[in-house]
C-alpha cells in the first residue's frame, strides 16, 4: 500500500495484519481524489474506520489539513500512529481511540466542521451504521464540503437530511458515494 499522490507520493504504509481491516485499495483511492480535483483545499478532514490511516494520509499529501482519525480497534490504531510517524504529519493530525456512531455526536458537540469527510466502516455493516449516524452528517459538513461512503458494490443508501447525492461510482466489489450541502459537484 502507498501513497497515489501529493507531498507523499510513493510513500509505503504498513498494512494491519491479519483479516479484520479491509484497506481501500489504491485503485478506489485514485479514483476519489481524481472525482474530488486532485488537489485539495486546506480544509479539515475527518477518516472515520481510519484503519492505516491511507484514506486520511493521501488528503493531506494532496493538501488537506488538519486530519481527524477514528478508529476503535488497537491492532488498526498502533499501526495508524506508526504510519503517520513514518511520514512525519503526526503533528497535523488528531487520533481518536472511538467507535465512529460515538466519534459523530462528539464531534458535533464540540462544533467541528469538515471539509471532506471519508467514511469506511466495514462492508458488512454500512447499512446499520448509515442508519445510525445519517443525522449527524449535515451538522458535521461545511457548507462546500463533501462526505464521502465507499462501501460494496450494490448497496443503495438514502440521502441524509440536509444533503443531496452525486452520482455513484463502482470500482470491482467497492463503491464511492458521495454527497454535499453545496450545489456544486466536485
Amino acid at each position: 500500500m502507498r501513497v497515489v499522490a501529493g507531498r507523499l507520493k510513493g510513500r509505503r504504509l504498513k498494512p494491519v495484519p491479519g483479516p479484520r481491516t479491509r484497506p481501500t485499495s489504491d485503485r478506489v483511492r485514485e479514483a476519489l481524489f481524481q472525482i474530488l480535483g486532485g488537489k485539495l483545499e486546506p480544509t479539515p478532514t475527518l477518516d472515520l474506520f481510519a484503519g492505516t490511516g491511507a484514506l486520511g494520509i493521501e488528503a493531506w499529501s494532496r493538501g488537506a489539513e488538519p486530519i481527524w482519525f477514528v478508529e476503535s480497534d488497537s491492532r488498526a490504531l498502533r499501526v495508524l500512529h506508526e504510519n503517520l510517524r513514518q511520514v512525519r504529519i503526526d503533528p497535523f493530525c488528531h487520533v481518536f481511540e472511538l467507535r465512529a456512531e460515538a466519534a459523530l455526536p462528539r464531534l458535533k458537540a464540540r462544533d467541528l466542521h469538515f471539509g471532506l469527510i471519508l467514511a469506511d466502516p466495514p462492508y458488512a455493516a454500512t447499512r446499520d451504521f448509515w442508519q445510525r449516524s445519517r443525522d449527524h452528517w449535515s451538522a458535521l459538513l461545511s457548507p462546500s464540503g463533501v462526505l464521502v461512503l465507499e462501501h460494496g458494490r450494490g448497496c443503495h443508501l438514502p440521502d441524509p437530511p440536509g444533503l443531496r447525492s452525486l452520482p455513484t461510482r463502482v470500482y470491482g466489489d467497492s463503491a464511492l458515494s458521495l454527497w454535499t450541502r453545496s450545489e456544486e459537484a466536485p
